[in-house]
């Protein structure tokens, strides 16, 4: 239905019931600014096609089952520097996408905030939070430094906190939560100086938490909670007193798919197949050894007389 739609600029189906993947055509809509495809059933990967709609400055795939990895040519996107480029035509044509209901709603710092008419182009930011994205975080991501919020929570994404984020100069709201990053938060977040909302709770990461400089002074516990390596003033851990147990979780192999409880798995099934093993070889040397099954007949036949005297003795009065 869309797919011929080369002037599209904006499509939201949003909060629906669409499975299957994402089309790969939404790649040839090179006008395209806002994509809203926010909880529905959507699976498999991130098409890279979509990485050709350069123009796209709004982007949210949140809530759904997408899997692998995020593209690396997604920092392709996010072109435009702001509303003149996107509508030259001026205050009439805004006026009049505003009367057209041109409006989308996007979630960033903890709230959703609606942006309509051209005003939509002076919002930046992308969405993939509560999905099952895995692999590490494109180093090409850092390369949007128009973005305003970027949220990659509640995944399965591994790897390292790139410092590049703090090429993000024009950031609000970051959220890493909820995957298994591991290493360390790089310093240079303290130069981020526009961050309202900052979330790096429930991972792997081990050191220090960034000096409470600048916005850093504004942020809770709550943004480094569940994270037991990591020290500091604000997580009343002395960093000189845990510096002998700071050591950083193992990493997986890149890309590596992460089966829960397979480590006690693999002991249970060891623990079967060597009782199994056990087991066939008593039954294999009593039917071969003529010896050996004598001795294991002797054995059973006097245990037999020994419950039997004892139950005997015990409940068989005379």
């Amino acid at each position: 239905m869309f797919s011929n739609s080369s002037d599209l600029k904006v499509l939201d189906l949003g909060h629906n019931y669409f499975s299957g993947s994402i089309s790969k055509w939404l790649g040839s809509s090179l006008e395209i600014t806002t994509l809203l495809l926010k909880g529905n059933h959507l699976q498999g990967t991130i098409p890279t096609e979509i990485c050709r709609a350069s123009k796209l400055r709004i982007m949210d795939l949140s809530h759904n089952n997408l899997s692998g990895p995020i593209p690396h040519c997604i920092g392709n996107m996010m072109q435009l520097t702001g509303a003149k480029e996107a509508y030259p035509y001026g205050p009439r044509f805004y006026f009049l996408l505003t009367m057209h209901g041109f409006r989308a709603d996007f979630t960033t710092k903890h709230n959703t905030y609606s942006y309509e008419g051209c005003v939509v182009d002076l919002m930046a930011g992308i969405d993939l939070s509560n999905n099952q994205l895995s692999c590490e975080i494109p180093r090409e991501l850092c390369n949007l430094t128009v973005m305003q919020a970027l949220n990659l929570s509640s995944n399965d994404i591994i790897g390292t906190i790139l410092f590049e984020f703090s090429n993000l100069q024009k950031i609000e709201s970051l959220d890493l939560s909820y995957n298994k990053l591991s290493g360390r938060i790089p310093s240079q977040f303290v130069e981020l100086t526009t961050l309202a909302v900052f979330s790096m709770a429930h991972n792997n990461l081990i050191g220090m938490a960034p000096k409470r400089t600048s916005q850093f002074a504004t942020f809770t516990e709550s943004s480094y909670e569940g994270k037991p390596f990591l020290c500091g003033p604000l997580l009343h851990k002395n960093c000189m007193e845990s510096k002998e147990i700071l050591m950083s979780p193992p990493v997986p192999d890149f890309c590596e798919d992460d089966h829960g409880f397979l480590e006690m798995n693999s002991f249970y099934i060891s623990f079967l197949l060597a009782y199994e093993n056990v087991v066939l070889a008593l039954v294999v040397v009593v039917c071969v050894n003529p010896y050996w099954r004598n001795i294991w007949f002797y054995y059973v036949e006097s245990y037999m007389y020994s419950c039997y005297d004892y139950f005997s003795s015990k409940y068989i009065r005379p």
